[in-house]
C-alpha cells in the first residue's frame, strides 16, 4: 500500500552487528491482519525474538491533553506491578529499558495537577525542557512520556519481544 517498513539497527538487541528492530510505519486497527502477516513473513524468514527484545507501541497522543496524559499516567501507576506480572515482563527489562513511573513524578502531578504540556513536561523531566531528545534517558519507562513530548504519541514498552503474531494483537 505504499507505506514503509523497515529494520534498523539496535545495539541493545543481543544479536550484535546481526540484529534489528522492525520499525512499522503508522497502523490503525484495521492493518493489524497486515502486521500479523507480516511478522508471519519475518518468522518464516528466520528472524527470532530472544529475552534481550521488546515490542513498544505507540499511541497518537493528539487527542491527549495535559489532565488526560496525568491521570493515564497515575491510573498506570496504581496498577503497574499487576500489568508488570500479568504481562510476565521481564525482571532485567524491568531495571533498564521499561522500568516503572518514578514515585517522584506522580508526587509532582499532585502537587502542581498540570493543565498544560510544558507544565506536564517539567513534571516528567523534573526542569524545563523546552526541546525533548528523541534520546533522553527518561524514555526507558514502562509507559514512556518523554515520546509524547518529543514526537506526539504515549509510547508502551511493557512487552516482551515475540513473532508470535496472535500475541502481538492482543499487545495491542
Amino acid at each position: 500500500d505504499g507505506r514503509a517498513w523497515s529494520v534498523v539497527p539496535d545495539g541493545s538487541l543481543s544479536g550484535g552487528s546481526l540484529s534489528g528492530e522492525v520499525v512499522s510505519p503508522i497502523l490503525g486497527y484495521a492493518d493489524i491482519e497486515t502486521l500479523q502477516n507480516i511478522v508471519r513473513a519475518i518468522r518464516k524468514a528466520g528472524g527470532r525474538a530472544d529475552s534481550s527484545c521488546g515490542i513498544h507501541i505507540h499511541v497518537d497522543g493528539s487527542r491527549f491533553n495535559a489532565k488526560a496524559v496525568a491521570n493515564l499516567a497515575k491510573m498506570v501507576h496504581k496498577q503497574e506491578r499487576l500489568l508488570e506480572l500479568a504481562l510476565g515482563v521481564r525482571e532485567h527489562r524491568l531495571t533498564r529499558y521499561c522500568k516503572p513511573i518514578e514515585a517522584s513524578f506522580i508526587a509532582a502531578i499532585d502537587a502542581t495537577k498540570p493543565t498544560t504540556m510544558p507544565a506536564l513536561a517539567r513534571a516528567w523531566y523534573g526542569y524545563e525542557n523546552s526541546a525533548p531528545s528523541r534520546y533522553d534517558s527518561s524514555r526507558y519507562h514502562g509507559l514512556n512520556l518523554n515520546s509524547i513530548f518529543y514526537r506526539g504519541t504515549i509510547e508502551f514498552r511493557y512487552f516482551n519481544g515475540t513473532l508470535h503474531a496472535g500475541e502481538i494483537k492482543s499487545y495491542i
